[in-house]
C-alpha cells in the first residue's frame, strides 16, 4: 500500500467525523498483523489488499467473497446470496450473463459492506532505458508483445 500512514489517517478523520472513536493499532506485516487478520482477530477495521494474478472478475471479488473470510469476519454469517452469485458466475459460459452475475454480486458486496475496496495499485516493473512500448498491466497479465529494444 502505497503510503499507509497517510491512508490510515484518511480513513481515521472520515471515520472519526462519522461519530466513530479510532485507535490506531500497527504491527508488522507478516507474521503479525497479516496472520491476526487471516485468523480473524484484527480487531473490527483493518486493510488488506490483492492484485489480481490473472484478468478475471472472479480473481479479484471472487477471492475474498466467494467463501466465508475469517480475514472480513464472514465465518460467523456466511454470505449466502453473494456466495450464489459469484458460484453461478464462476461457470457461467455466456459472457453477458457472466457479466450480469458479477455486477450483482458486487452490488450485493456494497450493500452488506463486509469489505470495502478503496484502491488498486499497479505491479512494479523495471526495464533498463532502451526497451520502449510496454505497458503496464492491472493484472499482472504481462504482454511483451509491443515491447522493442533500441540499439
Amino acid at each position: 500500500m502505497p503510503d499507509p500512514k497517510r491512508n490510515f489517517e484518511a480513513f481515521a478523520a472520515s471515520l472519526n467525523k462519522s461519530g466513530f472513536k479510532v485507535t490506531a493499532k500497527s504491527a508488522p506485516w507478516n507474521p503479525d498483523y497479516l496472520g491476526r487478520a487471516d485468523e480473524g482477530k484484527a480487531g473490527n477495521l483493518r486493510l488488506l489488499g490483492w492484485t489480481g494474478d490473472y484478468g478475471d472478475a472472479d480473481n479479484f471479488i471472487g477471492t475474498f467473497f466467494q467463501s466465508p473470510q475469517k480475514a472480513w469476519g464472514t465465518t460467523e454469517k456466511p454470505l449466502t446470496e453473494i456466495e450464489k452469485l459469484l458460484n453461478d458466475a464462476e461457470i457461467e459460459t455466456e459472457e453477458s450473463e457472466r457479466e450480469s452475475l458479477y455486477q450483482e454480486a458486487n452490488r450485493q458486496i456494497m450493500t452488506e459492506l463486509p469489505g470495502v475496496p478503496y484502491a488498486h495499485s499497479e505491479p512494479a516493473v523495471a526495464f533498463v532505458a532502451n526497451v520502449k512500448g510496454y505497458q503496464t498491466s492491472p493484472t499482472s497479465n504481462e504482454s511483451f508483445a509491443p515491447v522493442s529494444i533500441e540499439e
